[in-house]
């Protein structure tokens, strides 16, 4: 492989084309001080032991072309190697590449995204990373299919594994996270296509986990026999599958639990047990389901500790802090994309409580009424973008006085001789 005339010794260097299937013959040997290498080709299949020689300061390793395999030492050259990156190549195996890597002891990341010629991981593909600092494994968008028993158990210092848009069983997860390691805090599964999680779970509980994202699977329903203690679990995505139902029992097992998302499903109930207080939770999304809240009852009261709630783009026909009491912590609401209706008693009265912005859009508020009125004068943001308020009314005259006398109203327009005012796009900033 031959390189072009480049400035002598560069700290980073692109690649991008050449004709050649191998890479071998020492091209880099000159480029003492390159930190960072990226190689795009199209015909690049094999990376020769020969070929980062020179590279004794390389961290970053980048190559996206047609790599099948790794002759055993070709990374030797370059001790101080901490990431490398394989995304989109054509990868079928990954024993060459684990033994190619293992004399690298600064090695922290291992990418190998959209390599569709990844079908399958043996237990002992990955043995020879046994005592490697990698941490970081990414198979994202892979054609992983079979894993085998304990295929991550050889790193010991795993804590992020992505296998997210791969087809993968409940025993293919079960297996890879057979013996994983104690130090896992971060698992993304986004859109594998797991329909149940049977006993999938259960070694997370010998894990710190903290990020667990599921988000665009097949889930129905989640039951309390299918999670395990996660005691130091803080994010849960579970967006974007086909819940109808959540066992709230199961919330007893992450008691840390600080961010969960619930977006996108068919949720017709908020899934809150109110006996089983979540002080740590603050943030909560629950919007695009198909959620209808009760006059008189507070859902919330678990959660006394919530800053940030969503709930546009359900089935919400009031203002839920008429009831909600208990919500001081909370800054931010979007219930925007309801069929809310105006309301005639204060909701943000008490000077402890912590609301700052109020989404409310798309509703069914033809009106705002003095206690509206009353609550949005205590806010710093309220949005009202695509009410049918109708500013003729008589009871709308203190908000028409207030909201043309703010210099912080964008896009508000009266429509017919200052009789009706068009709030289209609008906000109101305080």
């Amino acid at each position: 492989m031959l390189l072009p005339r480049l400035p002598s010794d560069p700290i980073e260097l692109s690649i991008i084309g050449g004709r050649y299937p191998n890479l071998q013959g020492r091209p880099f040997i000159k480029f003492i001080q390159l930190k960072s290498l990226n190689i795009i080709s199209d015909n690049l299949e094999i990376v020769k032991n020969s070929a980062f020689e020179g590279l004794k300061n390389l961290k970053q390793l980048k190559i996206k072309a047609l790599l099948k395999s790794f002759e055993e030492n070709s990374f030797k050259p370059c001790p101080l190697l901490e990431i490398v990156d394989f995304s989109s190549n054509k990868i079928t195996a990954l024993n060459s590449v684990a033994v190619a890597a293992k004399p690298l002891m600064h090695l922290s990341k291992l990418i190998f995204s959209d390599n569709p010629n990844l079908e399958s991981l043996a237990a002992d593909d990955l043995i020879a990373l046994e005592n490697s600092p990698v941490n970081y494994l990414d198979f994202t968008k892979c054609n992983l299919k079979n894993l085998g028993k304990g295929a991550f158990s050889h790193l010991k210092n795993l804590t992020h594994l992505i296998l997210s848009e791969n087809r993968l069983l409940a025993s293919d997860i079960s297996n890879a996270l057979d013996k994983i390691s104690p130090s896992l805090t971060v698992l993304w599964l986004k859109r594998i296509n797991m329909t149940n999680v049977s006993n999938a779970f259960l070694w997370l509980s010998n894990t710190n986990l903290e990020e667990f994202i599921l988000e665009g699977n097949n889930l129905q329903f989640i039951k309390n026999e299918s999670f395990p203690l996660m005691f130091n679990l803080k994010k849960l995505d579970v967006s974007d599958n086909h819940l109808e139902g959540i066992e709230t029992s199961v919330f007893i097992k992450w008691p840390n639990l600080e961010k969960l998302y619930l977006t996108s499903n068919r949720l017709t109930q908020i899934p809150l047990n109110v006996s089983l207080r979540m002080n740590k939770l603050v943030h909560l999304d629950l919007s695009h389901n198909y959620i209808q809240l009760v006059k008189r009852r507070a859902f919330f009261t678990s959660v006394p500790n919530l800053s940030y709630l969503d709930l546009s783009n359900n089935n919400i026909t009031h203002n839920l802090l008429l009831y909600e009491t208990g919500l001081r912590e909370l800054e931010t609401l979007q219930i925007s994309y309801n069929f809310v209706a105006p309301w005639h008693r204060s909701v943000v009265h008490d000077k402890k409580m912590a609301l700052k912005k109020l989404y409310i859009g798309n509703n069914k508020l033809n009106i705002v009424t003095s206690e509206m009125l009353a609550d949005f004068r205590r806010l710093k943001y309220v949005y009202l973008d695509g009410n049918p308020l109708d500013c003729s009314k008589c009871e709308m005259s203190a908000f028409v006085k207030w909201i043309n006398r703010s210099v912080h109203v964008y896009h508000s327009k009266c429509r017919a001789e200052g009789m009706h005012l068009g709030l289209t796009n609008c906000s109101i900033e305080i």
